[in-house]
């Protein structure tokens, strides 16, 4: 009779295997992707809080402009039309692209998501944040981040960051 035990969460598993028992016959479907993934070069995924239509959205235009500049495309799950689980739609972004532009403004937890994901799949990230630097969860407070505001002045700024942002990347 195989045993396990959690001596500090007391629970337990009285027979077989507590992997299989909790994730069935392979991996949870999240890890499961991007097993053949193909890389687009001039992809640039964009993880950010949704403020309406990606055609007028002046953050994502900002960040648009400077991937253009550098001969990259960027691309946010909501620009995808197919009718397809939108969860598995930004998996697959994630996998395809080249980079991930994270905005971590106002710590929305889906990006937050988004960027753990980016970072499990070795993607290189640009973080963005509007309107100061001030408590940062401490995974965040060491790396570097494109501080911007959102000004016309400031979007112009954000666009030029990033574009020497991406172009740092190897």
């Amino acid at each position: 009779h195989e045993k396990w035990a959690g001596h500090r969460t007391y629970w337990m598993v009285a027979e077989g295997d507590p992997f299989r028992l909790l994730f069935g016959n392979g991996l949870p479907k999240a890890a499961e992707q991007c097993k053949l993934e193909i890389v687009n070069k001039n992809l640039i995924a964009v993880m950010m809080p949704f403020n309406g239509d990606p055609n007028i959205d002046p953050v994502f235009k900002a960040i648009e402009q400077g991937a253009e500049h550098v001969g990259k495309d960027a691309k946010r799950v909501d620009q995808i039309k197919t009718p397809t689980d939108i969860t598995e739609d930004v998996r697959n972004l994630i996998c395809s692209a080249y980079a991930v532009v994270a905005d971590i403004t106002g710590m929305n937890s889906n990006v937050v998501y988004e960027l753990g994901f980016s970072h499990g799949k070795d993607k290189q990230v640009i973080l963005l944040k509007q309107d100061g630097l001030n408590s940062l969860p401490f995974d965040l407070s060491h790396q570097r981040i494109i501080e911007y505001t959102k000004t016309k002045d400031g979007l112009d700024a954000l666009e030029r960051e990033l574009s020497k942002a991406i172009e740092s990347l190897s």
